[in-house]
């Protein structure tokens, strides 16, 4: 699941549809302005914690990271996209919903919600596999011991 993030889209689709037609029932929701800036709010939150996220796992110094960021480029590239890409479309759509017809207010809420709280998940997921290989990288004897430059000129002069 974490190496296809476009696989969390799936659970705010499902949502979207249940809640319409539960609406097509119940009929619309009365606050609907602000129902849809509340979510907007709410996304905005979201997208700052997950921007504080990226920027601690492309910013980590640890061994161990830098290693992971390179040899999992692509997966750790596609998976922030996705994160911030749909974040970002889950705070706008809100705001777009409010030039559309009432009934569609909780059926874009449900959604955008549903979407935040996956991407929020996600990032939660990259932020914590940081934190963790940082502090691994700090407990882990270092395998290669550096020589100092004199010993390491003996060692080629003697033909070692």
């Amino acid at each position: 699941m974490i190496a296809h993030p476009g696989m969390d889209v799936i659970p705010s689709t499902v949502t979207a549809i249940a809640v319409h037609a539960w609406q097509q029932h119940t009929g619309p929701f009365e606050a609907h302005a602000d129902i849809l800036t509340g979510t907007s709010t709410a996304g905005a939150f979201v997208l700052a914690a997950a921007s504080f996220a990226a920027a601690t796992v492309y910013g980590s110094t640890a061994e161990f990271m830098v290693t992971a960021r390179h040899k999992f480029h692509r997966e750790l590239s596609r998976n922030w996209m996705s994160i911030l890409g749909w974040v970002f479309v889950a705070t706008i759509a809100p705001l777009i919903a409010m030039f559309l017809p009432q009934e569609w207010s909780i059926t874009t809420v449900s959604a955008c919600l549903m979407i935040l709280t996956v991407k929020f998940a996600r990032s939660m997921f990259w932020f914590r596999y940081t934190l963790t290989l940082d502090v691994a990288s700090e407990q882990t004897p270092r395998v290669r011991v550096l020589r100092p430059a004199s010993d390491l000129e003996r060692h080629i002069q003697s033909g070692s």
